[in-house]
This record gives structure tokens, C-alpha cells and sequence, in this order.
């Protein structure tokens, strides 16, 4: 239950996940040198700390409600 709630989650949020990752990427390997757009990076600094926040709602619902139990 808890595995299908969080990979809903992040469906709304792949194709951001994805680019940030593809970006991580492409600078640790030497393929991108140049820096990151100051609104490229506030989308993904918004995007990550939704995805934060909805992940500790998430935790915080399981454990208050005893959902691990089922």
C-alpha cells in the first residue's frame, strides 16, 4: 500500500526528477560545464522540497494512523 501511495507521488513529479538527475549527470561526467539558471534552479529547489514535504505527510500519516499495521 504504502509502495503504490508513494510511486503515485512521484508520477507527478518525474519528468522534474528525471531532469535534475540527467543534469547531476551530465556535470559529474564532464559533459555539461556551464552553470544552472537561477529560475532552472528555484523550479527544482521548489520541486524537491514539495516532494520533501509530501513524503514526511506521507510518513507522518502511516505512523500517527497505525497504517503499517494493515
Amino acid at each position: 500500500m504504502v509502495h503504490s501511495v508513494a510511486k503515485n507521488l512521484f508520477d507527478d513529479y518525474q519528468r522534474d526528477i528525471d531532469a535534475l538527475v540527467n543534469r547531476r549527470n551530465s556535470i559529474a561526467h564532464g559533459n555539461f560545464r556551464s552553470g544552472v539558471a537561477a529560475e532552472e534552479f528555484s523550479n527544482w529547489e521548489t520541486k524537491v522540497s514539495e516532494i520533501l514535504s509530501a513524503v514526511t505527510r506521507l510518513l507522518y500519516d502511516y505512523a500517527n494512523n497505525e497504517k503499517y499495521l494493515v
